[in-house]
């Protein structure tokens, strides 16, 4: 009997775990749509574009252009401002890149 109720628990913990990630998924998406829809029905939005990688910034997080809302998925060539995402950022210090950049800067500064 005691092993029935161990994996009656054990499915119950599976299942609502599953739940919880379908859930944060779906509020995800809904927060890329939101950030989306506001930047596309703006005259004057702008989409952050990552100058290292071409990602693109909404709702807080970086991701490939494909990733995007289909709707969002226009022309935005003319609206457009480059960043840089904190992969780059980082991948830029593990190589020691933007070290050098910063002393070749204040040198000629």
């Amino acid at each position: 009997m005691d092993i029935v109720v161990e994996d009656l628990a054990s499915e119950l913990a599976r299942r609502a775990a599953s739940a919880a990630a379908e859930a944060e998924l779906a509020v995800e998406r809904a927060e890329l749509t939101i950030a989306a829809g506001r930047i596309v029905r703006s005259d004057y939005g702008m989409v952050t574009r990552c100058a290292w990688c071409d990602r693109l910034l909404l709702a807080g997080r970086w991701l490939p252009a494909d990733d995007a809302p289909l709707f969002s998925r226009w022309d935005y060539s003319d609206r457009i401002t480059h960043g840089i995402c904190r992969d780059c950022v980082d991948g830029l210090e593990h190589k020691g890149e933007s070290r050098r950049r910063v002393q070749a800067a204040s040198a000629d500064g």
